[in-house]
C-alpha cells in the first residue's frame, strides 16, 4: 500500500523517519516472503521513483543502506524520475561518506561510473561542485580519472551556471585529454576571496 502525495510505501516511511529498527524488521519480513521477490519489494518506488535505497542515501544513513542493499546489490542501479542512481542522490545532498560506500559496493567500476553520470545533469563532480560540497568534489577528484565521474567540459556547465562559492574567490580546473592513451588528466585549484590558495589537486 502506497501512502499520501509521494505515494511512498511503509518502508519509504520507516526510512525518512530513520527507523534503523524498523527497517532491519522490514528487510527481514521482506527477504523471508514466499508470496513476492524480496528484489521487487525492495525496489519499489514512489512518486519521484525513488526507492527506499534513494532516501537511505540522501540521508547519509549508511547503515540503512547496508540494511537495503544486502545480497540485493542491483538496487545500487535503479534510478529515479530524473534519471538519479542512490549514487548520484547522495552527492546532490553532499553525503560524502554514503556516497564512498555506495561506490565501492559496485562489483564492478564501470558499473559504478555509469551510475555516476546523467546526461542532461552532468557528472557528480558537476553535481557536487554546485551544491557548494567542495570536500566532497575533492574527494571525486581524487579517486580515478575516468571521466563519467568529472565530465570533459565542466569549465563551459561552470559557466553557465550561477554556483554559490561562499568564502571561495573562483575555482580554477583545467583538464586534458590524450585519447590515444586513454588518459584524463584534471588540475583543480581552490583560492579564497584574499587570493590565497588552499589546495590544488591533479
Amino acid at each position: 500500500m502506497k501512502i499520501g502525495k509521494l505515494k511512498n510505501t511503509a518502508f519509504h516511511i520507516a526510512v525518512e523517519s530513520r527507523r534503523g529498527d524498523t527497517v532491519e524488521q522490514l528487510v527481514e519480513q521482506i527477504t523471508k516472503s514466499t508470496t513476492e521477490k524480496p528484489e521487487d519489494v525492495l525496489s519499489k518506488k514512489n512518486e519521484r521513483g525513488n526507492t527506499p535505497l534513494h532516501l537511505a542515501a540522501s540521508l547519509g544513513n549508511i547503515e540503512m543502506c547496508k540494511c537495503i542493499t544486502g545480497e540485493y546489490k542491483q538496487l545500487l542501479r535503479k534510478r529515479n524520475k530524473e534519471s538519479e542512481t542512490p549514487l548520484f542522490l547522495a552527492v546532490r545532498h553532499g553525503q560524502k561518506d554514503a556516497f564512498l560506500w555506495l561506490y565501492k559496493e559496485f562489483e564492478d567500476d564501470t558499473e559504478a561510473h555509469e551510475c555516476c553520470g546523467i546526461e542532461t545533469k552532468g557528472t557528480v563532480l558537476h553535481c557536487a561542485i554546485e551544491g557548494g560540497y567542495m570536500d566532497l568534489a575533492f574527494q571525486i577528484i581524487q579517486m580515478d580519472e575516468n571521466p563519467n565521474l568529472k565530465g570533459k567540459h565542466l569549465m563551459d556547465y561552470l559557466g553557465g551556471k550561477r554556483i554559490h562559492l561562499g568564502l571561495f574567490k573562483k575555482i580554477i580546473y583545467n583538464c586534458k585529454t590524450f585519447p590515444a592513451k586513454n588518459y584524463f588528466q584534471v588540475h583543480v585549484t581552490l583560492k579564497k576571496s584574499s587570493g590565497q590558495q588552499l589546495c590544488s589537486y591533479d
